[in-house]
């Protein structure tokens, strides 16, 4: 609330926490990006999570690269049965 701003947070296995933000949805797609360290390495990274309807979300994840474009990483699809 303070921030006014959506927060990720992650955390993984080895203790690496990860955090990222956004400043609102824009209609259904929320892109969250942030600086991190990851097993000691700098990387700034986004993540767009996308709404695919009622029942269907969708998170894909992206690694930004020394000259500016971004790196597809991997996705995710969540669906509610």
């Amino acid at each position: 609330p303070a921030t006014k701003r959506w927060v990720s947070l992650t955390i993984d296995a080895l203790g690496t926490a990860a955090t990222s933000t956004a400043e609102k949805w824009d209609g259904d797609t929320l892109v969250m990006s942030g600086d991190v360290v990851v097993v000691g390495e700098s990387a700034t990274l986004r993540q767009t999570i996308a709404r695919d309807g009622d029942h269907a979300y969708s998170i894909g994840n992206e690694e930004r690269m020394a000259d500016g474009t971004w790196k597809h990483l991997d996705t995710y699809r969540y669906t509610k049965r």
